[in-house]
C-alpha cells in the first residue's frame, strides 16, 4: 500500500516530532552529603512536580486533503464499468483511505462488488504510554514502530493489465502510485534500519533512569518483630534528604519497602514482586536473618545485589564465594556471642550461665560465639530456645531460673527481650543480664523497665556501634543533630528515641557511597564491584569504627563498644573491641 505524497509527508512531520517518555512516580526529592551541617537538611526542598505526555494523534482517514469538487473521482463518477480480467480502474480518493480499509475494498473490486463503498475507517488507538524509559530510545522506538501499519494477508498476484487498457486518467494514476511508491519505500528502508538499530541497542540496566534510581527492601513493620520497621523510616528519610541535596549522580533515589511480618515465606513473595514487578535497580537492607536466607538463592540466580542486609550471620558472610550478590551490615552475631563470653571469662568468670536465644540462625550463632568466647570459663548450666511465633517465653524464663543461674543471656528480638525481663521480674529474679544489640534501642528498654523494674533492667550489659541520639554524651555532635533534622523535616511524627530510625539513617549513608560509586552509568555489576571494595567514614558510628570490605570480605563492621544501661540511659565504657569472633 502506497499514501498520497502530502499525507505521507503530513506522517513524516508527526513521526519527526516523537513523544517524550512519561515521567514515572517519584517519592523523593533530591539531596547531598552528610558531611555537611545539619542546617543544611532544612534547605529549600525542590519537589518536581509530575508530568503528563501528550498523546500525538495518530495518522487518520480524515487527515487527508478532501478532493475538489472538480475532483477526477467525481468527473468520473458515472464510469463504473471494469477493466478487462474484472480490474477496476484506479480511483485516487483511495488513496487517503488507510491500509486496512484499502485492501478490503481491493477484494471487494475483485469480486466485482462495485456499488459497495468501503465506509470511513475508525481512528487509530493511541500508543501505550511508558515509564521510566530513556529519551532516545523512545524516539528511536517511535521512528521504527510508531506509525507502520500491520502486515497485509497473502494475497493472489493481480492478473496484468494489456497495453492500451488504461485510458489517460488511469495511467496517470498509477504513474502518481508508482512514484509514490518509490518515495516510501525509502522511507519504509530508512525505518527498517533505525528498528534494527534499536532492537542491537544494550539493554537498559532495571530500575535506573536518566532521572530515578529505584531501590527496594522488605522490612517488618507488623508481626513479632515489628520495632525493626522503623529502620526502613530512617533510611527513607535520609534517602530524601539525599535527594534535596543533588541525589545520586544527578538521580532522585526511590525507594520501596514492604512489610513481611517477619515471616520467611512473604520475604520470598515480595522480593520476587520487586524484582520482577517493580523493576528495583537493587534490593537494601532486607530486615531479619532467616528472612535474608530465604531469598539468597534466588538473588544470586537474578544477579541482583542485596546490599548491607540486617544481619551479622555467618552464613551470608563466610559464603560469599557462592552467594556474592548478599552482604549483611551488622557486626558478626557471632562475633558478639565471643565479645559477651570473653568479658564474662575475664570478669566473672566463675558465672552460672543460663540463655534463651531465638531457634534461627541468628540466636544460634549468638550462642556458638558465647560458647567460644567463655573459653571454658563460667559454666553454661541452662539454655532455651523460643520460636518467633510464640505468643510468651514464660515457661522458658521459669526453666532458666530453676537452674540457679546467675547470669542470663538475651539473645532475642527486642518483643521477646521485653517479655524476658518481664518474666524475670514476675518471678523475683534479678541475674546479671546480657541482652543482644539488635534489642537495644533505647525505646525497647524504657517500654521493659514499665513491663518490669528498673531493679531488673538496669545494669544490663550489650554491645554497640552508632551513636546513641538519645544520648547526653552526643548532645553536640553534628550527625545527631543531623538526624533530629531529618527527623523534623522528613518524619516529624517519629520519635527520636527511636535508635532504631537512627540506624536506618547509618546504613542508608553507606548504600548512598556505594551507589555514588558504581558510576554515572550504574549497572548492577557495577553496585557490587563499589559495595566490595569500600573503605568508609560513616559518621553516624562510633568514632573509631569504619566501614571496610572487600570481594573476600562481607562483613563491613569489625569493631564495637561494651554498653551499660543505668537510669534510663547506654553508657559506653572500655575500648574498640574486634567484633569478628
Amino acid at each position: 500500500m502506497v499514501r498520497p505524497v502530502r499525507e505521507a509527508r503530513a506522517e513524516h512531520a508527526r513521526l519527526a516530532l516523537g513523544r517524550p517518555a512519561r515521567r514515572g512516580s517519584v517519592d523523593a526529592q533530591q539531596g547531598a552529603l552528610v558531611r555537611r551541617h545539619a542546617a543544611d537538611a532544612l534547605a529549600h526542598v525542590h519537589v518536581q512536580k509530575l508530568g503528563h505526555v501528550d498523546r500525538v494523534r495518530q495518522g487518520r482517514a480524515d487527515d487527508c486533503t478532501r478532493p475538489a469538487p472538480g475532483d477526477v473521482r467525481r468527473a468520473h463518477r458515472s464510469r463504473q464499468r471494469l477493466e478487462p480480467d474484472g480490474v477496476p480502474p484506479p480511483r485516487r480518493r483511495a488513496e487517503c483511505r488507510p491500509a486496512g480499509r484499502q485492501r478490503a475494498g481491493r477484494h471487494r473490486r475483485r469480486r466485482g462488488d462495485v456499488n459497495t463503498r468501503p465506509g470511513r475507517a475508525n481512528d487509530h488507538a493511541p500508543p501505550s504510554r511508558r515509564d521510566h524509559v530513556d529519551p532516545a530510545r523512545v524516539a528511536a522506538a517511535s521512528d521504527a514502530r510508531g506509525h507502520l501499519d500491520g502486515p497485509e494477508p497473502p494475497e493472489s498476484r493481480l492478473p496484468e493489465l494489456g497495453a492500451g487498457e488504461l485510458d489517460r486518467t488511469d495511467q496517470a494514476g498509477y504513474a502518481h502510485a508508482a512514484c509514490v511508491a518509490e518515495t516510501n519505500l525509502s522511507w519504509i528502508a530508512h525505518l527498517a534500519a533505525a528498528a534494527a538499530a534499536v532492537a542491537l541497542a544494550p539493554h537498559a540496566t532495571p530500575g535506573v533512569t536518566p532521572t530515578t534510581i529505584t531501590i527496594g527492601g522488605t522490612v517488618p513493620i507488623s508481626g513479632p518483630a515489628a520495632a525493626f520497621g522503623s529502620v526502613a523510616g530512617g533510611s527513607e528519610a535520609y534517602f530524601k534528604y539525599v535527594n534535596a541535596h543533588g541525589g545520586v549522580h544527578g538521580r532522585q533515589i526511590v525507594y520501596t519497602y514492604l512489610d513481611d511480618a517477619y515471616e520467611p515465606a512473604k520475604t520470598v513473595q515480595f522480593t520476587q514482586q520487586l524484582v520482577e514487578q517493580e523493576k528495583v535497580f537493587a534490593l537494601f537492607d532486607t530486615i531479619g536473618t532467616d528472612n535474608a536466607l530465604a531469598i539468597r538463592e534466588y538473588v544470586n540466580d537474578r544477579k541482583v545485589p542485596d546490599l548491607f542486609v540486617g544481619s551479622g550471620v555467618s552464613d551470608i558472610a563466610r559464603d560469599h564465594a557462592r552467594y556474592p550478590w548478599m552482604m549483611g551490615y551488622l557486626p558478626s552475631f557471632v562475633g558478639e556471642g565471643v565479645m559477651d563470653g570473653r568479658r564474662i571469662a575475664q570478669v566473672t568468670p566463675r558465672a552460672k550461665i543460663a540463655v534463651l536465644y531465638e531457634n534461627s540462625n541468628f540466636g544460634k550463632d549468638m550462642l556458638s560465639g558465647l560458647k567460644r568466647g567463655l573459653e571454658g570459663k563460667g559454666k553454661l548450666v541452662a539454655q532455651q530456645s523460643y520460636e518467633p511465633t510464640e505468643l510468651d517465653v514464660g515457661s522458658q524464663i521459669a526453666r532458666l531460673r530453676a537452674s540457679r543461674a546467675d547470669t542470663l543471656m538475651l539473645f532475642a528480638t527486642p518483643l521477646f527481650a521485653i517479655k524476658a525481663y518481664a518474666g524475670a521480674n514476675r518471678l523475683g529474679w534479678h541475674p546479671r543480664i546480657y541482652v543482644s544489640s539488635v534489642s537495644i534501642s533505647p525505646d525497647v528498654m524504657k517500654v521493659a523497665r514499665l513491663n518490669a523494674t528498673p531493679r531488673t533492667v538496669d545494669g544490663s550489659i550489650s554491645i554497640a556501634f552508632v551513636k546513641d541520639p538519645t544520648s547526653p554524651a552526643w548532645k553536640n555532635d553534628g550527625t545527631v543533630k543531623l538526624y533530629r533534622s531529618i527527623l523534623a523535616r522528613y518524619r516529624p511524627k517519629a520519635k527520636p528515641l527511636d535508635v532504631y530510625l537512627y540506624y536506618g539513617m547509618a546504613v542508608a549513608y553507606t548504600m548512598v557511597d556505594a551507589l555514588r560509586r558504581a558510576g554515572a552509568n550504574p549497572t548492577r555489576d557495577s553496585l557490587l564491584r563499589a559495595a566490595t571494595h569500600l573503605d568508609e567514614t560513616n559518621p553516624f558510628l562510633l568514632p573509631g569504627i569504619r566501614i571496610k570490605t572487600s570481594p573476600k570480605d562481607y562483613y563491613p563492621m569489625d569493631k564495637a563498644r561494651f554498653v551499660r544501661y543505668s537510669n534510663g540511659l547506654w553508657v559506653l565504657f572500655g575500648k574498640l573491641v574486634n567484633a569478628r569472633g
